[in-house]
């Protein structure tokens, strides 16, 4: 029996996108103030281990030197990532830096803790997910309506739960 030696080449992804060369999904945490019970994106058994906002700026530096300070679209995502205080910094630092940021959150901590502190020079840049074994309804829409006012909304996605499928289509039609 002879062996075969396989060579494979790993090269990577050329991209051209006007604004943004490189993206990166990173989970800042596991943990989430939500269980609900079809994700699997979440242990809220683990602790938060979040870093301080300096500690993340340097992780992202080093990317930056990485891709040889291309841009780079960074999606911050958890668990739920607004459980982290000063997300809204690294938001922030992003923005004025050579990143483009995108956050995906279920909008449960109220807008009205952090809207005013986000860089109104963001982009639209946040990703609500609306979790109908969960959320509260004119509260998700409240918070929605209130980021989409400011600019901060991206758009919106809807968890088609079979369970809770009068819920969802409530939102959908709001």
């Amino acid at each position: 029996m002879s062996a075969k030696l396989l060579i494979v080449v790993i090269q990577s992804l050329k991209y051209s996108n006007p604004t943004f060369q490189v993206e990166v999904g990173w989970d800042i945490t596991q943990r989430c103030n939500y269980s609900c019970s079809y994700c699997a994106s979440y242990d809220n058994t683990q602790p938060f281990s979040f870093k301080s906002v300096d500690e993340y700026i340097s992780a992202l530096e080093y990317l930056s030197d990485y891709f040889g300070n291309m841009r780079i679209k960074v999606d911050i995502l958890g668990g739920e990532p607004t459980l982290f205080k000063k997300w809204y910094e690294l938001m922030n630092w992003m923005n004025t830096s050579n990143f483009l940021p995108k956050l995906t959150t279920n909008l449960s901590v109220p807008v009205n803790t952090y809207v005013d502190k986000l860089d109104n020079n963001l982009p639209p840049f946040i990703v609500a997910s609306y979790h109908p074994e969960f959320a509260d309804l004119d509260e998700f829409c409240y918070n929605a309506e209130t980021l989409k006012d400011r600019g901060f909304l991206s758009g919106i996605s809807l968890l088609g739960d079979p369970n809770y499928w009068d819920r969802t289509i409530k939102i959908y039609d709001r």
